[in-house]
This record gives C-alpha cells, sequence and structure tokens, in this order.
C-alpha cells in the first residue's frame, strides 16, 4: 500500500494498492473503503496517520499492507496594511506581508505596492500568497481602501476697489483655514493689500484625514479721483447755480440735488 503523502491541508489524499481482487481499507477518523484505490478529498489534520488495506486474491487468501499518511499544515499568512488612511492624492505605500517572501496580486505591484493615485477612490482586494519549504501554500487577500478628496470651494466675490472696507471670504464646506491673502478668517484688507491680484486659498480636512483645497484670485482696483470744480461765494439772491465735477457720472449729495445743483437763496 501507498499513498501521495505527506500532502498539504485540502488536498486530495490518494491511497493505492494493488495483488487482490477485492481490497477492504480502514484508517483515521473512521475511514474506510472497498476501492482498491481510494481517495479522501480536502483532507484535514485528522485525516493523518495509519491507513490499512486488507487485499483478497483469487484463491481466497487474504494479506494486509500499511501506510503512513502525513498532513502538513498551511503557512499562516498576513498582510499588514497600511497605517494611516490612503487618499487618492497620497504617495505610493508599500504593505507588509508576514512570512516574508510571498507573492502579491491585485491590486499590489510585484512589491506589495498599492498606488492610490493610479487606483483612484474605492475598495481595492489585495492578495499575498506565501509557499512554504514543505510545498503548501496560504493566501491572505484583504480590501485596501482609498478615500476621495473633498469638493472644496470658495465663493466669488466682485472686483474690490482699494478704498473699500475689509470684507469676510465665504467657503464650503465650513470649517476650513484661509490662506494667502486672506486671514486666518478669511478677511480681506484692500486697503492693506493694494492695487493688483492677489490669491486667496482654503483647506479642508476631512475626518479620513483627506485634504481638498481651492484657490481665488481677487482682483483689487485702484478708487476713482474725484474733484468739485470750486465755485461761489454766492449772493444770497444769486440764481440757481449747477455745479461740475470729474469724473462725470457720480452722485451728488449735501446742499447740492441730485443735479449737482445749489440754491443760494433757499
Amino acid at each position: 500500500a501507498s499513498s501521495n503523502s505527506p500532502i498539504c491541508l485540502g488536498e486530495t489524499l490518494a491511497l493505492t494498492s494493488s495483488g487482490g481482487v477485492s481490497y477492504v481499507w480502514e484508517g483515521p477518523s473512521g475511514f474506510n473503503s472497498n476501492q482498491q484505490n481510494p481517495s479522501i478529498p480536502n483532507v484535514d489534520m485528522g485525516n493523518s496517520g495509519l491507513y490499512t488495506v486488507t487485499g483478497t486474491g483469487p484463491g481466497g487468501c487474504t494479506g494486509t499492507a500499511f501506510t503512513n499518511v502525513i498532513i502538513l499544515p498551511l503557512p499562516v499568512v498576513a498582510i499588514l496594511p497600511p497605517a494611516f488612511p490612503l487618499c487618492e492624492d497620497s504617495p505610493v505605500a508599500t504593505l507588509g506581508g508576514v512570512p516574508a517572501g510571498g507573492v502579491w496580486g491585485g491590486a499590489a505591484n510585484a512589491a506589495g505596492q498599492v498606488n492610490p493615485m493610479a487606483l483612484g477612490p474605492g475598495n481595492h482586494l489585495v492578495s499575498y500568497t506565501y509557499t512554504d519549504q514543505s510545498g503548501c501554500s496560504s493566501t491572505e487577500e484583504i480590501f485596501i481602501e482609498i478615500y476621495s478628496l473633498p469638493i472644496v470651494t470658495i465663493d466669488p466675490v466682485a472686483p474690490f476697489c482699494d478704498n473699500d472696507p475689509p470684507f469676510y471670504m465665504t467657503a464650503s464646506p465650513l470649517g476650513g483655514l484661509w490662506g494667502g491673502a486672506a486671514s486666518s478668517s478669511g478677511l480681506i484688507d484692500p486697503l492693506n493689500l493694494g492695487t493688483g491680484t492677489h490669491e486667496v486659498t482654503y483647506t479642508f480636512t476631512e475626518a479620513t484625514g483627506c485634504t481638498g483645497m481651492d484657490t481665488y484670485l481677487i482682483e483689487i482696483l485702484p478708487g476713482a479721483t474725484v474733484s468739485i470744480q470750486p465755485a461761489g461765494p454766492f449772493c444770497a439772491n444769486a440764481p440757481l447755480f449747477t455745479l461740475t465735477a470729474t469724473p462725470p457720472g457720480g452722485t451728488w449729495g449735501g446742499a447740492a440735488n441730485a443735479l449737482g445743483q445749489v440754491n443760494p437763496a433757499a
């Protein structure tokens, strides 16, 4: 009697015998069979041990033979996930495989690396297979989650004049950090910044640790130089007088009516 022992856990045990016309096999875990060459699929550690076969020849004589079967355990395999969450803009991350020296598959390259920027957001299957010196193999699989970046938006604003009062910018989501030409609270001070184009940044970090940023260019224009042409003095009985100013098209106030007229008599 013989077998394909030693074999790995989960493989198929093949028992063989010869020389008889009928056979009776007995073995561990209550195994018995009347086949000449029986097999046991998907063996476990309980299938290891001594197997006995009794064969009966054409003349009715019997003989008994033995074969010892060894079932080898599978190696214990583990994948060490990244220490930190992976965002879609994260650099390439190298995974750890235990024991070392196995073969990576799935979303990982041959070196056990995953590239978040190439894979994109979502769950990605990674496998690691290790074969020990006995030829027994185990495979571990895990999902690596790659998080998307938050969508960050600075609300647009019209151009400012350099004599405008300070103004608070707004953005979404709330709770981010302002930078660039804006103060930490998002305040824009046109007078201090001066005329020209100024970049404002807004950064927001989610609970996953992923960060999104938006930038916005604000424009500060020079304020208009306004002058009223001198007039007067007027006599109390002088007729209605129309003032002039540059540049034209502005709004009159004070003692002048909406047309820029003053009435000495009034």
